[in-house]
């Protein structure tokens, strides 16, 4: 038997840091003001009496028409929490209630494929009690981009220990200053600042991102999206969201929350595919993301262009004559697809007390499809948020058992929240290609939403998306999500589509 000197063995083992002393985070750089990095500093100013420093080249937001509507649930009772109470009821008064989901496919004759009460939805769910607030009302609403940066701008400037700087992250690098272990922000004019911890919510484009995990690439679907927003009015009152199938596309159309005074916009939205080739962002003939939503030019006829599109595809243009007209505002984006397996989190070499985390869409950027991306956004600040506010409570507790170092609960909070933003992610993936479909991929969709709806799997999907975490079997819900009532639905859908005319309305 071979035998070493032990001074031969520990030589050749890898050089492990000593953890360092726990200490409290102090300083904390939110990078990126957008409704995730606005909620962020919003709930670690809650939850912390850390120093918090947003930047952002765009605060304060613009109160003009910047981007399209979003739809709130989960998100909304997040902001019920965060926000003081009567910043959420001015809010809720900004926002439009949805209260019902309709699907019709143009294909061949006008058909209903699916319809959704979201109150009554809401309230059948275990999983979405949070959702169903004490006065019998739901959190489920529609609101534009805006709107709602606004509102988080307005309480974040009230919070005595956040600092709104107005310049552009370019880039972190880890420091050393004597015996503390730091990141460094880098910003377009100020000089480098150091920070306990560096939070990457600037989005898909994030500068954080690179940083924590470098040479990840984004792979353009294919898939674009054409949105026309309506000049903000008192007469828009609908509550509902309509979907329409086309052979190739489809629309959507609904009524969003803006102003204070009772204004709403109607928005319409346009999916389809077209004939640019799948590739990495950058590539030469791949479209751009569009993630600054930068309004298309009325020199290029939007309204017209909107129009032909619709009817190219199969879909009236009736429906959509008073949203898409020629003083309305125009965005186009192209679909990424982002890789999900990336790496969230990043310690510095010499201590596990400071580190770099990931949120919201530099994270875990989801294509549109369920309409989450917002709400997961401020469900990551506030996870985060509270992650950060136990471990500074336990240091300054002194104790001395600790329950993980601040590295390893972010990597904690970082496998809560990829689990539940995956899922969304592959369902929205898997619904953007089959809500495209065409010809005989069109047929296939339209039986699977006429399906989903009969049986309620559309309900459990929609369900599912607004609260990803459900807690089954709880006192007060009438039904949850059930394994073998799941695995009954799949035996039905896989007949559905054998033989669909067995599932269709006789009339």
């Amino acid at each position: 038997m071979w035998k070493f000197p032990i001074f031969i063995i520990l030589a050749s083992l890898p050089t492990i840091s000593p953890l360092s002393t726990p200490q409290p985070v102090r300083t904390i750089a939110v990078c990126g003001g957008g409704i995730t990095g606005l909620s962020c500093a919003k709930s670690l100013s809650k939850h912390t009496d850390a120093k918090i420093i947003v930047f952002d080249p765009t605060l304060p937001p613009s109160t003009s028409i910047v981007g399209g509507g979003i739809q709130l649930n989960g998100g909304a009772s997040i902001l019920r929490s965060i926000l003081d109470e009567n910043e959420f009821t001015s809010f809720k008064h900004k926002m439009n209630p949805m209260k019902e989901i309709v699907s019709r496919s143009f294909v061949k004759d006008e058909a209903e494929l699916l319809r959704i009460d979201v109150d009554s939805t809401l309230k059948s769910f275990a999983s979405a009690k949070d959702l169903v607030r004490p006065d019998g009302g739901t959190d489920s609403f529609t609101v534009m981009r805006c709107t709602l940066l606004e509102a988080l701008y307005d309480s974040v400037k009230k919070c005595s220990n956040v600092e709104v700087v107005t310049e552009g992250v370019i880039g972190v690098e880890e420091v050393k200053e004597g015996e503390a272990h730091k990141f460094n922000v880098l910003t377009t004019a100020s000089p480098p600042q150091p920070f306990d911890l560096v939070v990457g919510c600037d989005g898909v484009s994030s500068k954080v991102k690179s940083f924590v995990s470098p040479n990840t690439k984004a792979i353009y679907s294919n898939i674009r999206i054409s949105w026309a927003v309506s000049a903000p009015s008192m007469e828009n009152n609908e509550t509902r969201l309509e979907q329409f199938f086309g052979d190739g596309g489809y629309a959507l159309k609904g009524t969003y929350g803006y102003g204070s005074g009772g204004e709403k916009c109607k928005m319409a939205v346009l999916v389809y595919r077209e004939g640019r080739r799948v590739g990495k962002r950058g590539e030469e003939g791949v479209e751009d993301e569009n993630s600054s939503w930068n309004a298309s030019p009325s020199s290029s006829s939007p309204s017209s262009s909107f129009s032909s599109r619709l009817t190219s595809f199969g879909l009236p243009s009736e429906p959509f004559s008073n949203v898409a007209t020629p003083d309305a505002t125009y965005f186009d984006l192209g679909v990424y697809f982002h890789n999900p397996f990336q790496a969230w989190v990043k310690g510095h070499s010499g201590s596990n007390n400071t580190a770099v985390v990931l949120c919201g869409d530099a994270a875990h950027a989801m294509p549109p499809f369920l309409g989450q991306g917002a709400n997961q956004g401020i469900r990551d600040a506030d996870v985060l948020a509270r992650t950060v506010a136990r471990y500074n409570k336990e240091v300054e507790a002194g104790n001395s058992e600790l329950n993980g170092s601040l590295l390893e609960r972010l990597e904690g909070y970082r496998s809560k929240r990829w689990a539940q933003t995956t899922q969304i992610t592959l369902k929205s993936v898997f619904l953007g290609y089959l809500e495209v479909g065409g010809g005989p991929l069109s047929d296939f969709r339209d039986n699977f939403f006429s399906f989903a709806g009969k049986v309620g799997l559309a309900k459990y999907i929609w369900v599912d998306g607004a609260t990803p975490k459900p807690r089954v079997g709880e006192a007060g819900a009438t039904k949850g999500f059930n394994l073998i009532e799941s695995l009954e639905k799949g035996k039905l859908f896989l007949e559905a589509l054998t033989d669909p005319a067995k599932y269709m309305d006789d009339e």
